[in-house]
C-alpha cells in the first residue's frame, strides 16, 4: 500500500523515457527540444556559442567614448587665443578711434585759431597800406608844448603826442599805430613809438646826444629816437619804421607858433 503511493525513482524515470514505442523508435529525451533532428545537433561552422551571444544593443563608439581630459586641454587651448585676439583687436580700434577724435578736435581748434589769425594779418595790412599812403596835399601838425608846427606827410596826420610833467619834452605816436597794437601809444615816460621832441634853451650843440631839428631864436628843438620797438609784433614795427622816416622829412618844416 505504501508502495503504490511513493513517486517513481530516477531510474524508473529514465527506463520509460527510453521504451521503444509501437513504431520502435525511441521517445526523444526531455533535454531535446521536440521536432529536433540528429542533424540539428551538428555544430555550424558559423555558429556561436549560446553563452557567447550578446544580448546587449551595439552603441556608437563615436557617442559612447568618454572626452579624454587631453581633449578638453586641446579644445581650450585653442579658444584663450581667440578670445586674447578678439579682445586685442578691440582695444587697438578703441585706441584707433580716441585718437582720431582727439586729432579731430585739435585741428579743427587749430583752424579756428589759424582763421582768425589770417583775418588779423588782413586787417593788419589794410591798416599797413592805408598808412603807407601819401597824399599830395601835406597836414600841418601844430605841437602846442614847444611852440612849434609840422608840415607832415599824410601817413602822420594822425600824429598824436603827450607832454611831460615841464612840458619840455613831448613824446610822439600816431593813432594808427595805437589802433594796431596799444602798447605802441604815446605816454609821459617810457619808450614811446616814435621818439620825442624837445625844447632846449640856447644854441644846438653837436656834442649833446639829440638830433637838431631846428635851431630858434633862444631855443633849439631837439629828436631823440625810440630806444627800444614799442610792438612785438614785427609789421607793426615796420610801421613805425616807415612813420619814423616820415616824421624826420618833416623836420625842415618846422616853425614857431609863439
Amino acid at each position: 500500500m505504501d508502495d503504490q503511493n511513493q513517486p517513481p525513482s530516477n531510474d524508473q524515470v529514465e527506463n520509460l523515457n527510453s521504451t521503444p514505442d509501437s513504431s520502435g523508435s525511441t521517445p526523444p529525451s526531455s533535454n531535446e527540444p521536440i521536432g529536433s533532428s540528429p542533424d540539428d545537433h551538428v555544430a555550424s561552422p558559423f555558429s556561436v556559442p549560446p553563452n557567447e551571444i550578446s544580448t546587449e544593443t551595439p552603441k556608437d563608439p563615436k557617442l559612447s567614448s568618454p572626452i579624454s581630459d587631453n581633449k578638453i586641454q586641446v579644445h581650450k587651448q585653442g579658444f584663450m587665443p581667440l578670445v586674447l585676439t578678439i579682445i586685442a583687436v578691440i582695444i587697438f580700434i578703441g585706441t584707433v578711434y580716441g585718437v582720431y577724435g582727439w586729432q579731430h578736435q585739435s585741428v579743427s581748434k587749430l583752424n579756428s585759431q589759424l582763421s582768425a589769425a589770417n583775418s588779423n594779418v588782413s586787417s593788419l595790412k589794410t591798416s599797413l597800406a592805408n598808412a603807407k599812403t601819401t597824399a599830395s596835399a601835406p597836414n600841418t601838425v601844430k605841437i602846442a608844448p614847444l611852440g612849434i608846427s609840422l608840415v607832415v606827410p599824410s601817413n602822420l596826420a594822425n600824429l598824436t603826442y603827450v607832454a611831460n610833467a615841464q612840458g619840455s619834452v613831448v613824446n610822439v605816436s600816431s593813432q594808427t599805430l595805437t589802433d594796431l597794437d596799444p602798447a605802441c601809444t604815446a605816454t609821459s615816460s617810457g619808450t614811446n613809438a616814435l621818439g620825442d621832441l624837445s625844447k632846449v634853451t640856447g644854441n644846438y650843440s653837436s656834442s649833446t646826444s639829440v638830433t637838431l631839428v631846428k635851431q630858434f631864436s633862444g631855443y633849439y628843438i631837439g629828436y631823440s629816437a625810440a630806444k627800444t620797438p614799442c610792438s612785438t609784433v614785427s609789421q607793426v614795427n615796420s610801421l613805425v619804421t616807415t612813420l619814423t622816416t616820415s616824421l624826420k622829412t618833416s623836420f625842415s618844416s618846422a616853425s614857431s607858433t609863439d
